[in-house]
């Protein structure tokens, strides 16, 4: 369904790839079947899903059409506006600007500082791949975005840093007080500037 909804959610395609990967490579302790089975039922409802939602006879072609308009229409030296200023060309971290600009401090604070510290609260590496790689690899492809597109082309990073900052929520109980009331304080501002 992402892959109707929005042509980046092509990122999961890569992410899957990689998870069944390791799979393979390092099968957890449960026995998880053969990967042809998994890559079948990852990729073959998904083709099915594509091809029937762009119309009567089935033609995939019509999704790729779709994928390679998205940047027809831009002229080479599209001005990018990026903190007060025009940029006669683009600038890989256009997005990352956005999301500094338009993201509460608290959240990228908790977001980011989530991400970083994985290892203290991960939940194992095929999760963590299936949460922050499609994150990772779409501020990668957008750095070399042709045009400017605001926060919408990024907007899949949001529940990403919401999930890594919930986990200073649900570190052990034995939180300090400093830790915990520092905790409250960034979610009240949060709430407040949002």
């Amino acid at each position: 369904m992402a892959l109707i909804t929005k042509f980046t959610g092509l990122i999961l395609v890569p992410t899957f790839a990689v998870v069944l990967l390791l799979v393979a490579l390092r099968p957890p302790r449960s026995k998880p079947g053969p990967v042809g089975w998994w890559l079948a039922a990852l990729f073959l409802p998904a083709i099915l899903v594509v091809t029937f939602s762009y119309g009567w006879p089935p033609d995939p072609s019509r999704y790729a059409a779709g994928v390679l308009s998205l940047y027809r229409n831009v002229e080479a030296g599209y001005p990018w506006y990026v903190y007060g200023r025009f940029e006669p060309e683009g600038v890989p971290w256009y997005y990352l600007a956005v999301l500094a600009g338009k993201l509460s401090f608290p959240l990228l604070l908790l977001g980011v500082s989530g991400v970083v510290c994985v290892r203290w609260r991960s939940a194992g590496l095929a999760a963590e791949l299936c949460l922050l790689l499609p994150m990772l690899l779409l501020l990668l492809a957008s750095a070399a975005d042709a045009m400017p597109a605001g926060i919408r082309r990024v907007l899949p990073v949001l529940p990403v840093l919401a999930i890594a900052a919930s986990r200073w929520a649900m570190s052990p109980p034995r939180l300090s007080r400093l830790r915990r009331a520092l905790l409250s304080g960034l979610l009240a501002f949060h709430a407040l500037s949002s």
